[in-house]
């Protein structure tokens, strides 16, 4: 199904929604099992998610100066 979904959409949709997969993650595991996180924890998912980010931004400029 992924793969399908893959085909029709722009590559730059598809980075978003890989990188933001975590947050999804984080969201339902609070909303269905109960999940917390203490502050150490929330400040390593942040990283996680601004090193992602960080990386598809860098990859994009790449991209388009070549």
């Amino acid at each position: 199904m992924q793969t399908r979904a893959q085909v029709g959409s722009s590559p730059n949709k598809i980075a978003l929604i890989i990188v933001m997969e975590p947050v999804f993650g984080g969201v339902f595991g609070y909303m269905l099992a109960g999940d917390r996180l203490t502050l150490f924890n929330w400040c390593g998912a942040l990283l996680i998610v601004l090193a992602m980010l960080l990386t598809e931004w860098q990859f994009g400029r790449r991209q388009t100066a070549g």
